[in-house]
């Protein structure tokens, strides 16, 4: 693909504050893309954004004006422990989001290719590894019962209403902007303490994958739009090796 055609293609962004959504971002104008973040409060000044769209109608126009070749669906819960603590807030943290967008790019008219970032939470406790696409889904927690439901109203939208979309399973994401989970915290013990204390034996393990990376399949995958057919695409989305916390 040329510069010149790479500088036609447009993505939108939802939650556009957020760790990954700001990554993919970044990668995305980097790399040529027209990009169109959407958040519910300001940005900071300058950037271009489209904040507080928070109903259906303003999505839905937003979708009727921009007309984005890509969704990259940022928004949505990231933390499993608080999904225990307000599972209400995740749902629609999660579900909610994916169902309004998916619904305005039906109203719309527009078919943008719609990219779902699930996670590895939906396997649950798999008995066996590695973790295949073909592992059963079994989640255990209310974060991973969430994003499964998003996944499945992405196959109902893609199926029955012709919006091209794509699941992500993202592993164990880190990098510079991720200022939480274990590798973020950590390095955040070392700046004040001498010793690490850790729950667990170490010897649990984790596929480890970092920002950009996530980012450039991202992109690889907005380049292509699927057909709306009977299997909607669905990746795992992670480095392939196994790392325990005790080699972190």
């Amino acid at each position: 693909m040329t510069t010149a055609q790479m500088g036609e293609r447009r993505l939108l962004v939802t939650g556009a504050r957020g760790f990954l959504a700001s990554v993919v971002a970044t990668r995305a104008r980097a790399a040529g893309w027209q990009v169109t973040q959407v958040s519910r409060s300001i940005l900071a000044e300058g950037a271009s954004t489209y904040f507080c769209v928070g109903g259906l109608a303003e999505a839905t126009a937003l979708l009727e004006k921009i007309q984005p070749h890509a969704i990259f669906h940022g928004a949505g819960s990231a933390d499993v422990r608080s999904s225990f603590s307000a599972p209400q807030a995740d749902l629609e943290a999660s579900v909610g989001t994916a169902s309004l967008w998916l619904e305005a790019a039906r109203l719309s008219g527009h078919r943008p290719h719609f990219i779902f970032p699930s996670s590895a939470a939906v396997y649950g406790a798999p008995a066996s590894l590695p973790i295949s696409e073909q592992t059963s889904c079994a989640p255990i927690s209310p974060y991973g019962m969430h994003k499964r439901m998003g996944e499945m109203l992405a196959i109902q939208y893609h199926q029955m209403h012709g919006i091209p979309a794509t699941v992500l399973r993202l592993f164990s994401v880190y990098g510079p902007s991720q200022r939480r989970l274990l590798v973020w915290e950590l390095f955040a013990k070392l700046q004040s303490e001498s010793l690490l204390e850790l729950q667990g034996t170490g010897e649990e393990s984790r596929d480890y994958l970092h920002q950009d990376d996530v980012a450039s399949a991202v992109l690889a995958v907005a380049e292509h739009s699927p057909e709306a057919a009977p299997s909607l695409p669905i990746y795992n989305l992670a480095s392939g090796t196994e790392t325990t916390v005790l080699q972190m």
